[in-house]
């Protein structure tokens, strides 16, 4: 019920925005929106998830690219850092950067849900939600125009 109030309450309208992410530890949900397909040489996708409790910054290479993935996790890393100050957002790396065709570049340093007496403030929640694509709006706009 909480991706569907997300997905609501941010506007969305794909109800392909949220799903079981597999891996070899068993897996999880994951809520994936505000997607931008720049040009290359960027990524083929950058995007925003949630993944348990975290809120990733992510970029997309695909296979026939998969030699430009650590340059372009690197220097997507660096640009969404650089804006996130100035939104008031706390992004911090990850634990471990992977090597695959979707690759968390950034995380936001804490918990993205804001609770308030044990409960989940969902407007407080989408609020922090919103930061993150307005950051990652301006890290694309900035690449844009480089």
């Amino acid at each position: 019920g909480f991706y569907l109030e997300l997905q609501e309450r941010l506007g969305l309208t794909d109800e392909n925005c949220w799903g079981y992410v597999h891996n070899p530890q068993g897996g999880f949900p994951s809520f994936y929106w505000h997607y931008h397909f720049p040009l290359h040489p960027h990524p083929d996708e950058i995007y925003l998830a949630l993944q348990q409790e975290k809120l990733c910054f992510k970029i997309m290479v695909k296979e026939e690219r998969k030699n430009d993935r650590g340059r372009l996790r690197k220097e997507w890393q660096r640009r969404i850092m650089a804006v996130g100050p100035r939104y008031d957002l706390d992004l911090i790396k990850p634990d471990r950067f992977g090597n695959g065709k979707n690759m968390i570049v950034c995380v936001y340093n804490g918990d993205y849900r804001v609770c308030s007496n044990g409960l989940i403030d969902v407007h407080q929640t989408v609020a922090r939600l919103k930061k993150a694509e307005e950051i990652l709006d301006a890290a694309v706009d900035a690449a844009a125009t480089e």
